[in-house]
């Protein structure tokens, strides 16, 4: 799947001209028409009908016209989601913690290092130490207090 066919589909659909929509997306006219017919080849059906008063869509074009509003908008809020991760730390943080740390220390730790790394999530263990260290040797939590 091309987005790309689609917004070609879009703008010839909406201003009834491949002309008008090649300058639109600056384009040539014959690049906007080679969307067009890849489109159709990819969806096996006509999605235009040309005719004296310009282009409509046909049955099979309108569907495919509001599928691609549809995967375009789907697109931008992927795009505009993603962008919240741009530059942050993310991912899960494994920590265990002995009694007196995990019950005294670590709440007001974890509170700070959440403002300061929103998108981290914690998975924290409180247990003996002896349990704490032998889950830090293998590789059951990544820190250890």
């Amino acid at each position: 799947m091309n987005l790309k066919r689609f917004i070609a589909l879009m703008e010839v659909a909406d201003r009834h001209s491949f002309s008008d929509a090649a300058a639109s997306l600056g384009l040539t006219q014959p690049a906007v028409s080679k969307q067009i017919k890849a489109l159709e080849q990819d969806l096996a059906t006509t999605l235009l009908r040309r005719d004296q008063w310009g282009v409509e869509l046909t049955e099979a074009g309108l569907m495919a016209y509001q599928t691609g509003k549809r995967l375009l908008k789907e697109w931008q809020q992927l795009v505009d989601s993603c962008t919240v991760f741009q530059g942050h730390l993310t991912g899960l943080l494994r920590i265990g913690a002995s009694t007196i740390p995990g019950t005294y220390l670590l709440p007001t730790a974890l509170k700070n290092y959440r403002e300061e790394y929103p998108h981290v999530d914690f998975d924290v263990e409180v247990e003996s130490s002896g349990e704490i260290l032998e889950q830090l040797v293998h590789g059951q939590v990544d820190v250890g207090i």
